[in-house]
Formats: structure tokens, C-alpha cells, sequence
């Protein structure tokens, strides 16, 4: 099987290679894994493999069904999703079910893809379920979630599960370089890093610059380095007064920047930042862990709505202080 413009996932390449060799593609297949992982790549994919009519490795990429679904115009490819925050019941009905018991107009199955499966509303979970039990035989269904865990666990027995890992930074910075060839080794260190290694996710924070930096980071990074809490209070203390988004953009920067540090330090010749770089020669790694540690918890606080006042609080309070060692 081939899987143009999807990469990474080798394991997950090989078993669907087998699976496709040895005797037919799943009816049902819950991609999961983060915006920019390329569930939607491997969707396309998937869907033209079962269209195919060429010889053979598939999707071909040459016969007319492959032509059509990768270029979003196959008839018998139907994406199923709404301008709701939420997928409603009368979507998946509509969309879904009451068109499965027509038969393909073109192709061998008709291919139902869901790209916001997570946000299937409870009803249109079960509603689906329902088909998924006793399918046409000539239906497929392809389900996109950033967690199968928000999926239905009758829905999940009845799929088979594909996780989407993230790429090595090596891996990912070389086609990043290739795609933004003006890009300097700092700015794509920085994409690579904050993107948590997805190529899509990395690709979407190059087309967007301003996504990557923010003009407080340095003084952040430079502040906890310097192991003076005194310092840290006089850096975090004005950003009180930003919107919870823009703080939340910053502490999302400074973790991506410790993890960054903490990789830099097991392999001095990769790729960084200025600010991770700054981090792996002032900081340990013990102290480094530790304080990811700690913004991973300020991260989950203002998921849950939590203000930056209450945030910066909780930082000062668990980031950890330089230690004697270090100071030394």
C-alpha cells in the first residue's frame, strides 16, 4: 500500500499494508490523534485504496477514482460534518445513514469520513453505533477524533484503532526545510518543537509566524534561569493583565522550550532555539523536568478556564527555585 504525502507511522504503514494484502481494508477506522497529525491525509488515503481500480500497490494515484477522491470530488466519498460546535444527531442521520442504504454510483463502497468524530453529540454517537452493528456490505466508515477515549466504547469494539505518532524532530525538520526552504533553523527548531512533532500542526505555525514567539519569552526563559524568584515575580507580574488565550500562548511557548531544553541536553548537536539553548546551559535537567512538570499543570489549569492571576500564582509557587548545586 502507498501513502503519498504521509509520513512517519512506519508501524502503522506496515499493519495496513498487511491488512490491505492480505485480504481488505476495515469497515470502520477511528484515526486518532492532534489537529496537524495528518488524520485527514491518511482518511484520503484510506478512501482512495478502497476505490482503486489500478494495478498494483493502491490508491494507484493514476486511475480515475484516485484522481477523484484525493481531489474531493468522488461521489461516493461523503465527509459528514456541520458548522455546529457540535455534530448533531440529524447530521449523522441525514448525512450518513439514510444515504448508506443507497447503493455506490461509482465506486466498489460508499465511504462515510467523520473528521470531528469527538464531537458527536450522544445521541448521534448511539446513532451511529447502530449501523456500525449491521453495515451495508458495501459501507466504510473512517472516524477522525483527537482521543478515541471520547468515543463510545461499543463504537471503538466495533473499529479498529489507528494512533497517529508524532515524527522525529530530524524527520520533521527536513520536511519542514523542504516546504520553507527561507525558514532559518531557529524558527523551525521552534515549529517543530511546539508542534509536538506533527508535520501538519508545524506546517499551520510556519504559514503563521506570529504563533511562534512572543516578545515576553526571553525575559521569561532568561528570568527562570537566572534562579532568582524575585526576578521571575517581576516578569510574571504585568502579564496578569493579558487575555487567558495570549497568556496561554506564552506558557504553551516556555514548556515547549523546556521539553526543547531537556532534548538539547541529550543531544547537543539538535536544532534549538535561542531560549532552549539559554535553558540547557544554565539549568539542570533535574530542574528542567521538574519545572515541565509544574507548566504542564498550569497548561491544564487554563484549559479549564483559569485566569492568568491564578495561573502566574501557581507558577511562582511550583516552578523550581535555583538550587545550591547550580548556583555553584
Amino acid at each position: 500500500m502507498r501513502f503519498p504525502g504521509f509520513y512517519g507511522n512506519s508501524a502503522l504503514q506496515m499493519r495496513l499494508s498487511a491488512a490491505e494484502q492480505g485480504g481488505g481494508l476495515s469497515h470502520c477506522y477511528v484515526l486518532s490523534g492532534p489537529a496537524g497529525s495528518g488524520k485527514k491525509t491518511l482518511a484520503r488515503i484510506l478512501a482512495a485504496a478502497m476505490e482503486c481500480t489500478g494495478s498494483g500497490q493502491k490508491p494507484c494515484g493514476q486511475c480515475p477514482h484516485c484522481h477523484k477522491v484525493f481531489g474531493e470530488g468522488h461521489p461516493d466519498v461523503i465527509w459528514v460534518d456541520s458548522d455546529k460546535a457540535t455534530l448533531p444527531v440529524k447530521i449523522i442521520r441525514e448525512k450518513l445513514i439514510e444515504d448508506a442504504y443507497i447503493m455506490p454510483n461509482e465506486g466498489a463502497r460508499k465511504i462515510y469520513i467523520i473528521p470531528r468524530a469527538q464531537d458527536m453529540q450522544s445521541a448521534a454517537q448511539n446513532a451511529l453505533l447502530k449501523i456500525l452493528e449491521e453495515p451495508p456490505a458495501y459501507c466504510s466508515f473512517l472516524l477522525l477524533t483527537d482521543s478515541s477515549e471520547k468515543l463510545l466504547s461499543t463504537i471503538r469494539s466495533r473499529s479498529v484503532e489507528l494512533t497517529l505518532f508524532p515524527l522525529s524532530q530530524e524527520e520533521l525538520i527536513s520536511h519542514l526545510r523542504r516546504e520553507f526552504p527561507s525558514a532559518d533553523d531557529h524558527t523551525l527548531a521552534s515549529a517543530a518543537n511546539i508542534s509536538g512533532g506533527y508535520l501538519g500542526a508545524a506546517a499551520e505555525l510556519l504559514r503563521n509566524p506570529a504563533e511562534l514567539s512572543d516578545p515576553a519569552l526571553p525575559e521569561l526563559c532568561a528570568a527562570f534561569a537566572a534562579g532568582e524568584e524575585l526576578e521571575l515575580l517581576e516578569v510574571l507580574a504585568p502579564l496578569e493583565k493579558r487575555s487567558r488565550p495570549e497568556f496561554q500562548r506564552l506558557v504553551e511557548l516556555f514548556s515547549a522550550a523546556l521539553i526543547q531544553a531537556l532534548h538539547l541536553q541529550a543531544d547537543s548537536g539538535a536544532i534549538s532555539t535561542r531560549e532552549a539553548a539559554l535553558l540547557a546551559d544554565r539549568c539542570s535537567g533535574q530542574r528542567l523536568f521538574a519545572a515541565s512538570g509544574a507548566i504542564s499543570r498550569v497548561i491544564t489549569l487554563l484549559q479549564a478556564n483559569g485566569s492568568p492571576g491564578h495561573c502566574i500564582g501557581l507558577m511562582l509557587a511550583s516552578l523550581p527555585i535555583i538550587n545550591q548545586t547550580e548556583r555553584s
